[in-house]
């Protein structure tokens, strides 16, 4: 993106200043760091310049956005709902109460697939009730129709896993710092709202669908408690994505490299005929192959 677009590096350089992080070592270095606050910076920074990259230099103008988790913040910056600068801080500030959350709580993720949705939810509903877990393991993301996530204390979840395996379900441990987007993250979303209200927020240019309900984000005024809340409740992307198809989306972009990880819960809707390409794939795509994919997209 940075060979692509000269105007991201000097982007970055920026935005390395405001959150005293060097962004293009995190982006582009050789060693890949998965500690939760630099995961924070280095994906709402590329984020914002891919963004930029998407609509000045590409000229893309999307109908609808959306984020998941982290991702919810630098679609309200793109979104216009908040600045550049503000989602940048916002991500730091993030970051740094979420490392402290895990911290004091440690805790682990695992994805599920291998059955329907409504299967999963209450095979696992049960197995953690009748465990006497319910306040340790939590179902934390409902990604799409066969993909789920649960959250929660490690030992529990390891059991968790092992039970789910036995009942047919594949379990996949997730690389993540703890267990967000359990009450794990209590502490972390009642510091994260003081940080929160200096922010000013304004009404989003461009829709966003909210990652905990599927409902769209319009009220400047609730985004504050929406962010706060949003640290500690389920994702809800499979109510997202059924959002977007009430809406007759029918391309999507994942700001992501490679094949990226949301575009494969969003083809898994079978009654959702959507097509995917990932920034990746523009960005890599020869200029010929671009033009023809840009047309495309904005058809």
């Amino acid at each position: 993106l940075v060979a692509e677009y000269p105007a991201a590096k000097a982007r970055l350089a920026a935005f390395s200043e405001l959150v005293d992080t060097d962004l293009l070592d995190l982006l582009c270095g050789d060693e890949l760091r998965r500690d939760t606050l630099s995961v924070h910076l280095a994906m709402t920074g590329f984020g914002l310049v891919a963004w930029e990259w998407l609509t000045e230099v590409r000229g893309l103008r999307p109908r609808m956005l959306a984020g998941h988790s982290l991702g919810e913040i630098v679609a309200l910056g793109c979104a216009g709902a908040l600045s550049a600068e503000q989602a940048m801080l916002l991500a730091r500030e993030r970051g740094n109460c979420l490392a402290e959350a895990c911290e004091r709580r440690p805790g682990a993720m695992a994805a599920f697939v291998g059955a329907s949705l409504a299967r999963m939810q209450a095979t696992i509903s049960a197995w953690i009730a009748a465990s006497g877990l319910a306040e340790r393991l939590w179902i934390v993301n409902l990604n799409g129709p066969g993909q789920l996530v649960a959250a929660g204390e490690a030992a529990s979840l390891q059991a968790l896993c092992a039970a789910m395996q036995a009942e047919g379900l594949t379990a996949i441990p997730l690389a993540t710092a703890g267990a967000f987007h359990t009450p794990f993250m209590t502490e972390a979303a009642t510091r994260l709202a003081d940080f929160l209200r200096t922010l000013d927020f304004r009404a989003p240019r461009i829709p966003v669908v909210s990652s905990m309900s599927g409902r769209l984000l319009t009220q400047p005024e609730a985004l504050a408690t929406h962010l706060a809340l949003q640290v500690v409740k389920p994702v809800r992307w499979l109510d997202v994505m059924q959002g977007m198809r009430r809406a007759q989306i029918a391309r999507v972009i994942d700001v992501a490299g490679g094949k990226g990880v949301l575009s494969p819960l969003i083809a898994s809707c079978e009654d959702w005929q959507v097509e995917t390409t990932t920034l990746d794939a523009l960005v890599r795509a020869k200029a010929g192959v671009a033009q023809g994919i840009e047309e495309e997209l904005t058809a």
